[in-house]
């Protein structure tokens, strides 16, 4: 089965949708189709234990081929 996506966000709509902080991907554009050897926009989201927030961020990954 073919693992391709689509990114239809553009990152900063993605920043405001999950409230994240980091990166910079202003050159990231919706594009189709994505394949997994990409590099994509990923959201990282953790639970810190002391305080309960959650903590999210923008990174770029993509699958190891």
């Amino acid at each position: 089965m073919c693992g391709r996506f689509a990114l239809d966000s553009k990152t900063d709509e993605l920043i405001q949708t999950f409230v994240a902080e980091g990166n910079n991907f202003a050159d990231w554009v919706p594009r189709y189709p994505i394949a997994p050897t990409d590099v994509t926009p990923i959201i990282r989201a953790w639970k810190h234990s002391d305080s309960g927030e959650v903590t999210r961020s923008i990174t770029a990954s993509r699958t190891p081929s």
